[in-house]
């Protein structure tokens, strides 16, 4: 079950780095520089959400099966965290769900 649910995790991580490499390419072809820079500290701070939702998950994974659902709870929590963040910009750069930046 511990497996399946950080084989599960990693999937969700992955399609917010695609939503994310997505904003990415989108900025290359911006000729705004205030974009751009406002980008950067939105990837930042997506990356910092991440890394922590990554180091949440390493824990869970060296814990004991008896102990590993409040390592779940923990990573479902900074998920949602990240997937609420990542919404929010992905729209913000997009268009989707709101009005875009391009």
């Amino acid at each position: 079950m511990k497996e399946a649910y950080h084989r599960d995790m990693l999937a969700k991580i992955d399609a917010l780095e695609e939503q994310m490499n997505a904003i990415q390419e989108q900025i290359k072809t911006s000729e705004d520089e205030a974009h751009r820079k406002e980008y950067q500290s939105h990837l930042a701070e997506y990356q910092a959400k991440r890394d922590e939702l990554a180091g949440k998950l390493q824990e869970m994974s060296a814990a004991h099966e008896d102990a590993w659902h409040g390592h779940k709870n923990d990573a479902d929590t900074l998920y949602g965290h990240l997937s609420k963040y990542m919404s929010k910009v992905y729209a913000k750069y997009t268009g989707s769900g709101g009005t875009g930046m391009f």
